[in-house]
Order: C-alpha cells, then sequence, then structure tokens
C-alpha cells in the first residue's frame, strides 16, 4: 500500500511539519494533521505530496523538492553528452495532466523539459538523484527561481 502523507511549513516558526492534508476548500489557508493528531496550519505555497520515491542517501521527496538527476553514461547519438554523465537540476511536481508526480528537467538558464517521475532511462546505465532542496526554501536552486 502507498504511503500517503503531506509536508509543509508552519507560517509562524518556519518549521517543517509532515502528516495527513486536511483539505480547507481554500487557495488561502492549509492544514496538516501530524502523528500526535495536532492540527497545524501551514502556508499553503509550501504543501507537497510524498512522491514514494526517495533519494540516494533514503531521504523522502516530495512535491516541489529540487534534486540533482544524474544519466551515467548516457547514450543519444548526435547529442553532445552522448557517452558521458549528464546531470541536471530537476524539480518533482504534481502533475495534472498524466495523474502523477514528474520532473520538471532544468538547464543554466530554463525549464527545457517535463516528463514522468521516472528513476529510469534505458539510455543510461545508472540514475542518480540527490536531494538539493525545496523551492520553498530555495527558489535560488532553478533559474529564474521558479
Amino acid at each position: 500500500m502507498r504511503d500517503i502523507r503531506f509536508r509543509g511549513r508552519i507560517r509562524e516558526s518556519g518549521e517543517w511539519v509532515y502528516g495527513s492534508f486536511l483539505d480547507q476548500g481554500s487557495n488561502t489557508r492549509a492544514v496538516i494533521m501530524d502523528d500526535f493528531g495536532s492540527s497545524l496550519e501551514v502556508d499553503p505555497e509550501t504543501v507537497g505530496q510524498y512522491s514514494g520515491l526517495k533519494d540516494d542517501d533514503a531521504r523522502e521527496l516530495y512535491a516541489g523538492d529540487v534534486v540533482l538527476y544524474t544519466r551515467y553514461d548516457w547514450r543519444c547519438q548526435g547529442h553532445p553528452m552522448n557517452g558521458k554523465d549528464l546531470a541536471e537540476r530537476a524539480l518533482i511536481v504534481w502533475d495534472e495532466e498524466r495523474h502523477g508526480f514528474g520532473l520538471e528537467l532544468y538547464n543554466k538558464t530554463r525549464r527545457y523539459a517535463a516528463g514522468s517521475l521516472s528513476f529510469e532511462d534505458r539510455r543510461a546505465k545508472k540514475i542518480g538523484v540527490k536531494w538539493l532542496g525545496n523551492i520553498a526554501d530555495n527558489a535560488d536552486l532553478l533559474p529564474g527561481g521558479k
């Protein structure tokens, strides 16, 4: 069974809390009930759902997290990175069209691609994923501050 949980940052303290999301039917108010049954109001802009995946260090990954996504010995004929390690920053997002989690890939200047959240690529020998931060605390991790 899939573990469904959320995180959000308390406005007053800046503390991150984890638990169940309580839908308030509002874009201006969000509440997370923690494991102790406390209902905590959080900034709606910081709420992210657990993706069900972890990075290489076993850290849980949530929507809104920025990761370094590395495809080792990547193969794409005619591409300048063919046969090399291709490392890019990526934002984990909820994709409404696909009804699932996705990755938005960024180069040094802009977002250039999006796709399903998968740590598999048949063109690479191995995929590496390292958590860098989250967009709420570290907007500077992505070009243009997302």
